[in-house]
């Protein structure tokens, strides 16, 4: 699913796939990966896979399972945090 705005997931409803959006609210279940800028995770709420976000809001008794990728310039499709730089050695 692809969508410029907000993709509401309501507390009844599900989704296998992808979810590709400015803004993902998810109240019920996706099993899928998303690439959204933003992402809440609502109570009850449940995600089984992967996804990238500039922001991650996961509430007390959501579920989400998988593995989470900050991407530090907005906007889906930016770019994605690496590996931080390691600090270099003090004498």
């Amino acid at each position: 699913m692809r969508s410029s705005n907000i993709v509401t997931i309501g507390s009844s409803g599900s989704l296998k796939g992808e979810v590709f959006a400015e803004k993902l609210v998810l109240s019920g279940e996706l099993d899928g990966n998303a690439d959204c800028a933003n992402v809440e995770i609502l109570a009850g709420g449940r995600m089984n896979g992967d996804l990238v976000s500039s922001n991650l809001i996961i509430e007390s008794q959501a579920i989400f399972e998988g593995y989470s990728k900050i991407r530090v310039a907005g906007g889906v499709g930016g770019k994605i945090k690496g590996e931080l730089p390691k600090p270099k050695e003090q004498i």
